[in-house]
């Protein structure tokens, strides 16, 4: 798995299967990583996937930089068919997208292997 990792996040990313692809993300999701997350998901989509899985589990904090990269994902995804499932388990976090809604909008589960689950046959 690639990893970049600059003040305060990192970002990987890997194909899991042919229509798989996941991405984590750790430290601060923030208006300094939220262009690599961007890049990051643009890329993924290029490989025509089906499945897009956002591993938060390391991450510490979000704003509205890294909100909106989520629902701009989830909004191609849904219009071709696809769909994006988030990882996150972490309290300040999953309080976030309940305080904004996106906890109804999104698919979020408490680890990555129920996230890819999503996907019969995918394995982290």
């Amino acid at each position: 798995m690639r990893a970049k990792g600059l003040m305060g996040y990192r970002i990987g990313h890997r194909p899991v299967a042919p229509s798989v692809y996941l991405i984590t993300v750790g430290g601060e999701l923030d208006m300094k990583a939220s262009p690599k997350l961007r890049r990051t998901i643009d890329h993924a989509l290029e490989n025509e996937i089906s499945l897009l899985v956002v591993d938060l589990t390391d991450a510490t904090f979000i704003d509205s930089t890294g909100i909106g990269a989520l629902v701009a994902a989830l909004k191609r995804l849904t219009t071709e068919g696809g769909s994006l499932e988030i990882a996150c388990s972490e309290p300040n976090l999953l309080r976030i997208f309940e305080l904004t809604g996106l906890d109804r909008l999104l698919s979020i589960h408490p680890s990555r292997r129920e996230a890819l689950g999503a996907f019969a046959g995918a394995s982290a």
